[in-house]
């Protein structure tokens, strides 16, 4: 597949040698038109089969989603960021973050998408979602909890478990002196020098 000439030499070779997966579909068969080789090698179609593809093929969402993502782009002539999910063609899911906007050519309103990866982040987002559910969970039947400081911000908040030891919210975010006033008073002198010294005295080394 060729891009059209009036294009221009340098934005052909542009696009063609982008890293980002780049396609130009028909807003009204839905048929993509255009397909640099990234968004081949992402999807694992060869190049010769993007005659065939229409974006239904290989967008993880319902077609009336699809539709009116379409519809949306085209009647607003607005560009559109956002993520979404593709699949390969070998039936992998992938995470993808999508910058699309609207053109036309050649009497054919033409949508043209250029996008990226993200699965390897939306994993790991999705790994530290379960981390913290499980620390939450272990907290509740340990019946203990923790907090995270910010310490340059000198705020601090705390998990469901300590919240309620506390008597605070999970929600919240609170000072140094609150966390001094839930010291019983015959420890405040000493918890607040180690935290002046060993905490903000070494975070300043």
């Amino acid at each position: 597949i060729q891009l059209n000439n009036h294009t221009g030499q340098s934005m052909e070779a542009f696009v063609n040698d982008s890293l980002l997966s780049i396609y130009f579909f028909n807003t009204e068969t839905k048929k993509i038109t255009y397909a640099n080789p990234a968004f081949c090698q992402l999807l694992g179609y060869l190049l010769e089969e993007i005659d065939t593809l229409t974006i239904y093929d290989f967008l993880n969402h319902t077609k009336e989603s699809v539709d009116s993502f379409v519809s949306h782009v085209t009647r607003t002539k607005q560009r559109n960021i956002g993520e979404r999910q593709w699949i390969r063609k070998d039936g992998k899911v992938i995470d993808i973050f999508v910058n699309a906007s609207h053109g036309d050519h050649n009497d054919s309103k033409i949508i043209y998408i250029s996008a990226q990866d993200i699965s390897e982040r939306k994993h790991m987002e999705r790994e530290l979602q379960k981390s913290e559910h499980f620390l939450n969970e272990s907290q509740k039947v340990s019946k203990i909890g923790s907090y995270v400081l910010d310490i340059s911000l000198g705020k601090w908040k705390c998990t469901e478990g300590l919240g309620r030891i506390l008597g605070y919210s999970e929600n919240g975010e609170y000072t140094i002196q609150d966390w001094i006033s839930v010291i019983h008073p015959g420890h405040k002198k000493m918890m607040a020098d180690y935290f002046e010294i060993e905490v903000i005295g070494k975070k300043k080394r």
